[in-house]
């Protein structure tokens, strides 16, 4: 998939402004019983709320969702307009002329599909987007490049990189190690780098959204050379076998920890059946081939993923792994995982 495909798979995404409004004695909510609509400001139109939005409005506002089904329109507006006395400033979520949501001010980092896709174009040669997935509001890039590395002989990789990222700032980019293994096409997460952006530091200058690009493109470039790294963590799992009658609890303990359920499970262990397993490696490719060929609800795949890459880490992996741990038997639960957050640069 190249860029304008990318583009062209966000639209959606892309059609959804936010605006800025600054609290003036015009500015009004009106209720009815049929829909809610409100004015912005002086001399500005009325902009009608979608009923997500109408939810969101609430919320935002403190209101008991009990309490809203059980006043009328009439003082619903009155107590809603009330509430929104103490906002000073607020941003309107804006799609095709109506509002989908409110929010604080800034709450987050946006960034634009656009210029992620031209930041990424700089950093990686030849960038191949091999997966676009969008949750909600937040975008999720597997890209990968024309680098590649040899796990073991039949087995090459392609480096990438995986970008977090929201172009309305609903939560903060994050930049991540990347790998596609190309005898099956898994894209496989790994944490030698992970990068979660933060304002603060200054180092970008007195811009801050001139540190946001600055932080993203180093966190691009680090990630998309992590390859080697990731590559030699595979290597070493390769040689971590596992003895015959500890294979099927490992898997088992890897299912429950990924959350796989149902299609996913199943796909898992009949593929553990048809190529039994024989090393760590062997079952990080079964999970990660779950992530990337079965699971499609983006949250499902973010939670497979936290635990392979749990499971890549060499302190993590020997207290969950049973051929580590001494005592036999026992599966400890997984660690979280250690997110480094870098400040802007």
């Amino acid at each position: 998939m190249k860029a304008n495909d990318v583009l062209d798979h966000l639209k959606d995404v892309r059609s959804v402004t936010a605006k800025v409004v600054d609290r003036e004695p015009a500015t009004k909510i009106v209720v009815t019983p049929d829909m809610v609509t409100m004015r912005p400001g002086k001399g500005k139109r009325l902009l009608e709320v979608e009923k997500d939005g109408v939810k969101d409005l609430f919320q935002f506002l403190h209101m008991p969702p009990d309490m809203v089904g059980k006043i009328m329109p009439t003082t619903c507006g009155q107590v809603a307009n009330d509430l929104l006395g103490h906002k000073e400033r607020f941003e309107l979520l804006v799609k095709d002329g109506k509002i989908i949501g409110f929010r604080a001010p800034h709450a987050g980092h946006s960034m634009s599909p656009e210029r992620v896709l031209e930041s990424i174009e700089k950093v990686v040669e030849k960038p191949d987007y091999h997966k676009v997935a969008v949750d909600g509001q937040n975008v999720n890039l597997e890209i990968v490049g024309i680098d590649k590395a040899t796990v073991t002989r039949g087995d090459v990789v392609r480096a990438g990189a995986l970008v977090k990222f929201s172009p309305l700032g609903i939560s903060n980019p994050i930049v991540q190690s990347f790998v596609m293994r190309l005898v099956c096409t898994n894209g496989m997460t790994s944490s030698t780098v992970l990068r979660e952006y933060s304002f603060g530091g200054g180092r970008g200058g007195d811009d801050k959204k001139d540190g946001l690009w600055s932080w993203f493109r180093k966190g691009l470039k680090e990630a998309y050379g992590s390859y080697s790294k990731v590559v030699e963590r595979y290597q070493q799992m390769i040689k971590d076998e596992i003895p015959e009658a500890e294979r099927a609890m490992m898997l088992e303990a890897m299912i429950k920890e990924a959350g796989l359920k149902d299609e996913a499970a199943a796909t898992v262990r009949t593929m553990a059946i048809d190529t039994p397993i024989r090393n760590s490696y062997d079952i990080l490719n079964l999970i990660t081939y779950a992530t990337s060929h079965v699971l499609e609800d983006p949250k499902q795949i973010h939670r497979a993923r936290r635990a392979t890459e749990v499971f890549q880490d060499n302190d993590s992996h020997a207290l969950f792994c049973p051929v580590c741990r001494k005592a036999r038997g026992q599966v400890a639960a997984l660690p979280a995982p250690r997110a480094e957050a870098t400040q802007a640069s």
